[in-house]
């Protein structure tokens, strides 16, 4: 009996080690701007700027680790009216934003979302972001599941140097 008490308590004590260090990792990650990892989709450098307006642009480097070409087709978050997948085109010395319907990420290849290039738009904030909040987006396949991000909100001072310090 003692024997089985004994053996209970550890899975018990595995289990419980377990569900913490799961969830811990996932909001180390998103803290401290490494990677997560979600199968065939590897997610690194997530962050997004507190704006002093009402749009903000979101940043990471997604990678497909699987036997396929990936279609990110869409992205959608609580904390927006809309969110929509953008770059920025250079058109007669013109810098502009526009809208894209997808990004195709080969497999075995990482795309960025950086700023002045692709990035994830936020339009129509529901309510200010701070620095120190995390913010979730959903980012949506055509061929493959859902994958959620989540994105420290960092001050304008940090954007900075994440962006002066880091190729995103």
């Amino acid at each position: 009996m003692r024997v089985l008490s004994k053996i209970r308590n550890m899975r018990l004590f595995v289990i419980l080690l377990a569900l913490f260090w799961g969830s811990t990792s996932t909001i180390v990650s998103a803290m401290d701007h490494k990677h997560h990892d979600s199968g065939d989709v590897m997610v690194e450098g997530a962050w997004i700027m507190a704006p002093p307006g009402p749009n903000a642009a979101g940043y990471l480097k997604l990678t497909n680790k699987s036997d396929k070409t990936l279609k990110l087709v869409d992205a959608d978050s609580d904390v927006a009216k809309k969110v929509e997948l953008h770059t920025h085109l250079h058109e007669n010395g013109v810098m502009k934003m526009t809208k894209m319907d997808h990004v195709l990420i080969d497999q075995n290849q990482t795309h960025a979302f950086k700023q002045g290039s692709d990035h994830v738009m936020f339009m129509g904030l529901k309510q200010p972001l701070k620095p120190g909040e995390v913010v979730v987006v959903e980012l949506k396949f055509e061929n493959h599941a859902p994958v959620t991000v989540k994105l420290p909100v960092l001050s304008m001072e940090e954007a900075a140097k994440m962006s002066s310090s880091h190729s995103h």
